[in-house]
């Protein structure tokens, strides 16, 4: 899991996109490990698979 965060910042390790509510939202690539309890028990939307190949794309070079 990554966790969500409704600022937007332009740096490597944040992907900003729209989510299908119109709302703005990153996913912060860098915090992965950091999951919360609560974040594993309550499910806030599914993200598209457009939207997933990105960032997995995105998460592969951040690592490298």
């Amino acid at each position: 899991m990554i966790p969500l965060s409704s600022k937007q910042k332009n740096i490597d390790f944040y992907h900003n996109f729209i989510d299908q509510n119109n709302l703005k939202v990153s996913l912060i690539l860098a915090q992965m490990k950091l999951v919360s309890i609560k974040r594993l028990k309550r499910k806030m939307y599914d993200i598209s698979e457009d939207i997933l190949k990105i960032t997995k794309r995105k998460l592969r070079n951040y690592l490298i």
